[in-house]
């Protein structure tokens, strides 16, 4: 548990599950960092951007931005676009997501992104 939130380990990870609400994620957030001062941070975010969430993506060194496949060029440009102004000294990628490879895929993508930042 995670200040009432569940959390899991997996090896050196840990996940913890972001409430829905902004503000409420920013201060899960801001008290999983506090227990781990510096040690690297992931933090997922699916489906549309919500108001208030840009907060919490201005603090992340590496912003990921997961494309559907099919999806227009034109539709992931303008994410990267609006996220770099909102994160300015991250990283901010666009990742395609095949379907038939899935979470394979996202994992791959995911460590390739991270190389990135060594």
């Amino acid at each position: 548990m995670t200040d009432g939130h569940p959390a899991s380990a997996r090896g050196r990870v840990v996940g913890a599950l972001l409430p829905d609400a902004p503000e409420n994620a920013r201060a899960l957030f801001a008290a999983v960092d506090a227990r781990a001062p510096g040690a690297p941070m992931v933090t997922l975010w699916p489906g549309v951007r919500r108001p208030g969430v840009d907060a919490l993506v201005a603090g992340q060194d590496l912003v990921l931005v997961v494309v559907a496949a099919g999806a227009p060029p034109s539709l992931s440009a303008l994410a990267v676009a609006e996220l770099t102004e909102v994160a300015p000294g991250a990283l901010v990628q666009a990742v395609p997501l095949a379907a038939r490879h899935g979470a394979a895929m996202r994992r791959a993508a995911v460590g390739q992104a991270l190389e990135a930042l060594r």
